[in-house]
């Protein structure tokens, strides 16, 4: 018989130190990697950037805004400090997490070691921990998920150790390090998130039963062995202490409008035990078999730690490892009962053991596989067909969920960078923004780099801003249209506030009396307008002119809402032009003036311009417009092309209301000449690219009308210049030939 048939695999012994150090650290490299692949490529999404909201604050007013939140402030502190050092862009944000979810690698290790003193179960676990998609996905975001877990882990060895010493030495002084490092995390987890007060809870209850069980063998008082426990829950309250009035008032009375429901026990189990076994970018409905091997694999695992003839305590870690999962998902199954409160995303905190008990279930397999091996002679290489299989599933699995996380739309990040973004390229001054939700301005703070003239609730908007404000976009939040009297505890500064709906629709008409166009984004408004009475006024006063959808589980999206203030309006500027049907002569646009421009521009700043454009009887079908940019010479240096009123609105759809107001913007390229320069305006049609003709007095032939004059001053030295190898020709257009200056180099017509 070959000697390699009978020599005991690597995963049924333990593992020599320094292979297992080896290991360790080649599999800590493995989770950095796929940590690290694509982190911070995606949005933020809302709750992310509500933690660079807090971190941005100082230490006074982040600790007065986390007291009127649903979460304490430890996160945000240390989110705080690393931003400070760092920086806030999205990487940067996340990798204060990327950090806790890596060390969560080698202290999930040492907790495995110590309650097992099992190498290869320790190792199992870290190997499934570093490709684990659920771990992957917390580790890349802004959030204080992976933190609680990893003070978890610390605290859990270090009660281990205090119950081994407690039950050594029969209630005798113990441990004193292992006993400030339970004292301390369980301190620090209570001040990041308040789901660790249920894996406290849980602890102990097992701390309890064990101790009581193993007085009563003894003939010992339980008293006498859980004095050190009482001690150290004593002074984990009294750390908490200061907390503890705006954590009871945050509970019994949250201030957030309730947007959890209740989530039937069946399915409560299938999708936590999924997303611990293949994380959340799987749909548990889709993948009964592999849930059928995760789960035959964690039983497995169960009941090879009970039986283990080599640990020292089989039962008792055994209890450890699943109620530390288990237990807090049940108390929040209990606490359920009374108030919602159940997210797949909480069940992170308790996962670490999941994963040793399934490296043991992997084991076992292994050591049955290798007995029958054994059995047959070699006869069958059994053995190493059962470790390629398991090593495929749970590499499979991981690679397959991972690609959906990283790459499928469905499991991609609410896309506020995407909305805001798109809002950037589209709005103008005179347009205001309405956020309709309490908890959505953070993403727009956060990803906004224009001007904000006013930003505030809708109800407390007055009016147009005053010169000394700006002129810039303003934003209106709507907060919550109903709810509790006492939401958001009736506070002026809250996040989220009762409106009635005749306050709301009277804000609303003042806005559309002021502001020719509005924005709304739109995220979670069916929790905070949950009778959809701010989409009925919209669509009742305004005429919809831009809709899109953005990716993330949300369907956030951005609209555009044309109001009665963009009609009938008096331009500043006289500029009158008809434009005609080519074919026919027939008017079909009046132009009637603009808007004055700012007396003076630079090179790398926007242009904004107002026109005033009366659709005629006979206008039928869509046209586009395109203004340029235009120096003495009949060089263009700027143009915009687009549809007059946006994607989904035409002035064929205005007809009959007076004239309307179509705003434009020009860029003007950096290192743009000084000098005086002209804006000229055209019309045509999409369907063919012919030029609407012109008539009026300051005509270009053969279809261009002049507007405004425009000076332009030195461009700035912070403003950065084009690229080195792109031209100022490529960014402005090159210029025409001498003499000849025809419509399609100026304006194209696609």
């Amino acid at each position: 018989m070959p000697r390699s048939a009978t020599r005991r695999p690597a995963s049924k012994g333990s593992v020599p130190a320094f292979s297992a150090r080896l290991l360790l650290l080649l599999l800590i490299l493995v989770g950095a990697a796929v940590r690290a692949y694509r982190l911070g490529a995606d949005s933020l999404w809302y709750d992310e950037t509500v933690s660079l909201l807090l971190a941005g604050k100082p230490v006074p007013a982040l600790v007065a805004h986390t007291a009127r939140d649903i979460h304490p402030p430890f996160y945000y502190l240390v989110l705080r400090f690393w931003t400070l050092l760092a920086g806030r862009s999205e990487m940067a944000a996340a990798w204060l997490s990327y950090a806790a979810g890596l060390l969560l690698l080698p202290a999930t290790y040492a907790l495995v070691i110590r309650v097992t003193r099992r190498g290869d179960v320790a190792l199992g676990a870290v190997a499934l921990m570093a490709i684990s998609p659920y771990h992957v996905w917390y580790a890349q975001e802004v959030r204080m998920y992976t933190l609680g877990a990893l003070l978890a882990v610390l605290g859990g060895r270090a009660a281990w150790t205090l119950l081994d010493d407690t039950l050594r030495h029969g209630g005798e002084p113990v441990s004193s390090s292992a006993w400030r490092t339970l004292v301390v995390t369980s301190a620090l987890g209570l001040y990041t998130l308040y789901y660790y007060a249920f894996w406290l809870m849980t602890l102990a209850g097992v701390v309890v039963g064990v101790l009581a069980v193993e007085g009563w063998r003894r003939g010992q008082r339980i008293w006498a062995l859980l004095r050190p426990w009482a001690k150290a829950a004593m002074l984990t309250l009294l750390l908490w202490f200061p907390w503890i009035p705006v954590a009871y008032r945050q509970a019994v009375d949250p201030p957030v409008p309730p947007w959890r429901q209740w989530t039937p026990l069946a399915e409560l189990a299938r999708e936590s035990f999924a997303a611990l076994a293949f994380g959340q970018s799987v749909r548990p409905e889709a993948i009964p078999g592999w849930l059928a091997v995760a789960l035959l694999l964690y039983g497995l695992g169960l009941l090879r730690l009970a039986t283990h003839p080599r640990l020292r305590h089989p039962v008792r870690a055994t209890v450890f490892f699943a109620a530390w999962t288990w237990g807090p998902l049940l108390l929040i199954v209990f606490f359920s009962l009374f108030q919602p409160l159940y997210h797949v995303r909480y069940v992170f905190t308790y996962s670490p053991p999941f994963y040793a008990v399934v490296a043991a279930g992997s084991l076992a397999l292994l050591e049955v596989a290798w007995r029958a091996q054994r059995t047959a002679r070699a006869r069958v290489p059994l053995y190493p067909a059962v470790l390629v299989l398991v090593a495929l599933f749970w590499a499979g699995t991981s690679a397959y969920s991972l690609r959906r996380f990283w790459h499928d739309p469905r499991y991609r990040a609410d896309d506020f960078r995407g909305a805001v973004a798109r809002l950037e390229a589209n709005w103008h001054p005179g347009d205001a923004l309405l956020i309709n939700a309490g908890y959505v301005y953070p993403a727009f703070n956060y990803y906004f780099r224009g001007p904000v003239a006013w930003q505030g609730r809708v109800v407390n908007y007055r009016g147009w801003p005053n010169e000394a404000e700006g002129e810039g976009l303003v934003v209106l939040q709507t907060g919550s249209l109903e709810g509790s009297p006492s939401l958001g505890w009736g506070r002026p500064e809250s996040d989220f506030y009762l409106t009635g709906e005749a306050e709301t629709a009277a804000a609303l008409e003042r806005v559309a009396q002021q502001h020719p166009r509005l924005w709304v984004l739109r995220a979670y408004d069916t929790v905070t307008d949950p009778n959809g009475f701010v989409r009925r006024w919209l669509e009742e006063r305004g005429l919809l002119f831009y809709d899109e959808q953005l990716t993330g589980p949300s369907n956030i999206r951005l609209q555009g809402w044309l109001m009665p203030a963009a009609f009938g309006a008096a331009p500043t500027m006289e500029v009158v032009a008809q434009f005609m049907a080519p074919e026919s002569n027939v008017p079909l646009v009046r132009l009637e003036g603009v808007a004055r421009p700012p007396g003076r521009l630079r090179g790398g700043e926007n242009l904004y311009l107002t026109f005033y454009v009366q659709p005629l009887p006979d206008l039928q079908g869509p046209l586009r417009l395109s203004a340029g940019l235009f120096d003495a010479t009949g060089r263009q240096w700027a143009v915009e092309d687009r549809a007059p009123l946006g994607p989904l609105l035409t002035l064929a759809d205005v007809q009959g209301r007076g004239a309307v107001a179509v705003p434009v913007r020009l860029s003007l390229p950096p290192g743009l000449p000084p000098g005086n320069y002209e804006v000229r305006l055209k019309l045509y049609r999409p369907v063919d690219g012919r030029s609407l003709v012109p008539a009026g007095e300051t005509i270009v032939p053969p279809d261009q009308v002049r507007t405004v004059l425009v000076e332009v001053l030195p461009t700035l030295a912070t403003v950065p210049a084009p690229a080195a190898e792109r031209s100022l020709n490529e960014v402005a257009g090159p210029p025409p030939a001498a003499g000849c200056y025809p419509a399609q180099a100026f304006f194209p017509a696609g």
